[in-house]
C-alpha cells in the first residue's frame, strides 16, 4: 500500500508541475463549460420564442365529425382553422406543403 501511495504522490507532483496540464485540467473546463451552456440555452430560448410566435394553419375536410377537436383548436391563440375544404383542394395543399418542406 505504501508503494502505491508513493507512486500516486510522484505522478501527482509531475502532473502539477506541468503548466499545460494544469490549464487543460482546470482552467479550460472552468471557462468553456459555462460559455457552452450559456450559448446552448440562448439558442434554445430563441427557437422557443420563434415557435410561440408562429401561426399554425389547420384545414379540416370533415369538420362536422370533429366537434371536440375543432373546439380544442379554437381555444388556442396561434391556430387558424379552415373548415369544409373540398377534398381536391386539401390534396393540392398537402402536395404543395410537402414539396416545399
Amino acid at each position: 500500500m505504501k508503494t502505491i501511495l508513493t507512486i500516486f504522490r510522484k505522478e501527482l507532483k509531475d502532473s502539477l508541475r506541468d503548466r499545460r496540464t494544469i490549464i487543460t485540467m482546470i482552467i479550460v473546463p472552468l471557462l468553456m463549460f459555462p460559455v457552452m451552456i450559456g450559448l446552448t440555452s440562448r439558442f434554445i430560448m430563441s427557437y422557443e420564442e420563434k415557435a410561440q410566435v408562429r401561426e399554425l394553419k389547420v384545414g379540416l375536410l370533415a369538420g362536422e365529425n370533429a366537434g371536440e377537436f375543432v373546439e380544442m383548436l379554437g381555444e388556442q391563440e396561434n391556430i387558424l382553422i379552415f373548415e369544409q375544404i373540398p377534398l381536391e383542394e386539401g390534396q393540392e395543399l398537402v402536395a404543395v406543403i410537402s414539396f416545399v418542406s
